[in-house]
């Protein structure tokens, strides 16, 4: 299964991802009025990421299976020494 099958990135930048939890499963909604602060330049290298990610997604979807193979390929090789 890779990643996008397994619902971790979206598959479209106008649909949610599909592995969002339920509200009553999410940890933090009841924590009040907190906030976090980001410099404007964490907030756009963050955004630029995404953005990149979302194109790689669309037009080479064969790249993150490829990764996937590799990963697990490679950490079995790691987890045997």
């Amino acid at each position: 299964m890779t990643f996008i099958e397994a619902g971790f990135f979206p598959t479209s930048p106008n649909l949610p991802p599909t592995n969002l939890l339920e509200e009553k499963d999410k940890p933090n909604t009841e924590c009040g009025d907190f906030r976090v602060n980001i410099s404007k330049e964490d907030l756009s290298a963050s955004l630029v990421k995404d953005w990149v990610l979302e194109w790689c997604i669309k037009y080479h979807p064969e790249a993150f299976e490829e990764a996937e193979k590799f990963i697990k390929e490679n950490l079995d090789k790691q987890l045997k020494l």
